[in-house]
């Protein structure tokens, strides 16, 4: 299959801008939403009878509010027709779609005049990694810091018991614990 759907079915599409060479683009993301309808449609989401149905319905919804017949708005329809086509199909759902909507605003507010827009990669909470990472020092040094008595003279009911378990830490750290815990006095 092609990955530009052929004249018979750009004739199924209301009003689609178009010139003898085919669909027109006033932006990049108007390229952007038609490509991605068609490769949508041609991996099997949806038909394109019912896509050219669903832009079909978004359109006429616009014309009802009263919104000009122009042409100036119709990717911004088709993208809103998309939208409801890949929730309806389980593609994604509402709240993904206006997280990533959310996203975008956000990265449009903060790029300076001239820059190209770009949705940066979320940031992981650094306050996890250093948990991560002092969870890993903490378990390293006390695995480093038990003596366990050799196989065969421990048992499960044995951990704790003063003969099996001995942690030892330097007294500049902290008290030196035998055994089982206790309160340690300064």
């Amino acid at each position: 299959m092609s990955t530009l759907p052929n004249s018979e079915r750009l004739s199924d599409l209301p009003r689609l801008p178009r010139d003898d060479g085919g669909p027109v683009f006033a932006e990049p993301w108007q390229a952007q939403a038609f490509a991605l309808a068609v490769k949508l449609s041609e991996q099997g989401h949806f038909t394109w009878k019912e896509w050219a149905a669903g832009l079909a319905e978004e359109l006429q919804a616009a014309a009802r509010r009263g919104e000009p017949d122009d042409g100036s708005r119709y990717y911004e329809h088709w993208l809103t027709a998309l939208e409801r086509l890949v929730t309806a199909k389980g593609l994604t759902d509402q709240t993904a779609l206006l997280t990533r909507r959310e996203a975008w605003a956000e990265a449009y507010r903060s790029t300076p005049h001239g820059t190209p827009i770009e949705l940066a990669p979320k940031k992981a909470d650094r306050r996890w990694l250093l948990l991560g990472v002092a969870s890993t020092f903490a378990g390293y040094w006390l695995i480093h810091q038990i003596n366990v008595a050799a196989p065969g003279q421990w048992s499960a009911w044995a951990i704790g018991a003063p003969s099996v378990l001995r942690l030892s830490v330097p007294h500049s750290t902290m008290a030196t614990v035998s055994g089982s815990p206790r309160p340690c006095s300064a």
